[in-house]
């Protein structure tokens, strides 16, 4: 017998977790909390695969049916709806990860480009190679994004029915590999820059200052600016919060090389 939303509203818990079938697969597990959950079951290849829909009443009898009329036809057409679900999942993470990667590297490049055309400060050498780091990781970031298929991708199943899965563009996965190997070397370089700052490693020889000493703070960093326009690599300009500029750019590229790793770690199915 099919429910009905008086039924389903007045259903009570139990001792153990039992469930109100509908039709065609719907049913309501109530727990014995109270707790009252829409779930489908249905037969891929054979094999009884089961996905949920929501809570009750905040889906309501209603809507179960009609989320399950979408998953029938999906599989209907040997697509697994919930497989499907989680890969759109994954779908909407990975283009967050790209988009955070690429936001997070404009803002940085954007922010050396101001200090060297709006305050006169030219890089240091070892700050064009962490510039550079940021450059690949945004154009790889890009493209990433670009290139990323989204899981409406069709794949055949071995009976012969397609079903959809996401893909992973080889492209994509290029790209991530790529934004992980410029973190990391920007972080190597970072923590090389802070580490020669505090004396615990030399600088690159042609990256010392010849004698020029510059101590910048809140109340004289616009004097030091007006004094020079490059930044020697053995020389700190200034602090933020404690931290010099190199120090700054070290949780930086392990922001990126976290986001990057977590792309690279999602499953991306051909």
């Amino acid at each position: 017998m099919m429910l009905s939303e008086l039924k389903v509203k007045s259903a009570k818990p139990k001792d153990k977790i039992y469930r109100l079938f509908d039709d065609h697969g719907l049913y309501l597990e109530i727990n014995p909390n109270g707790g009252k959950y829409w779930c489908f079951k249905y037969l891929i290849e054979g094999r009884e695969r089961r996905m949920a829909f929501g809570v009750y009443p905040d889906i309501s009898l209603a809507d179960a049916r009609s989320r399950r009329e979408a998953a029938r036809k999906l599989v209907a057409n040997g697509a697994d709806p919930a497989e499907l679900k989680q890969a759109e999942k994954l779908s909407r993470g990975t283009r967050t990860h790209f988009l955070l990667l690429i936001a997070f590297s404009a803002t940085l490049i954007a922010s050396g480009l101001i200090m060297e055309y709006g305050f006169g400060i030219l890089p240091c050498k070892m700050c064009w190679w962490q510039r550079y780091a940021h450059m690949v990781i945004c154009a790889a970031s890009i493209l990433g994004f670009l290139t990323y298929q989204s899981p409406s991708h069709q794949v055949t199943r071995p009976s012969g029915h397609p079903v959809t899965r996401p893909s992973g563009h080889p492209v994509t996965r290029l790209s991530a590999t790529t934004i992980l190997l410029a973190s990391l070397t920007g972080l190597a370089i970072a923590l090389w820059q802070y580490a020669a700052q505090h004396g615990w490693l030399p600088f690159p020889a042609s990256c010392v200052s010849e004698g020029l000493a510059l101590e910048a703070n809140a109340t004289n960093l616009l004097a030091a600016m007006s004094q020079t326009k490059v930044i020697p690599c053995d020389k700190e300009t200034f602090r933020l919060f404690g931290l010099s500029l190199a120090g700054w750019n070290i949780p930086a590229m392990l922001l990126t090389t976290a986001l990057s790793t977590q792309i690279l770690a999602t499953p991306l199915k051909k």
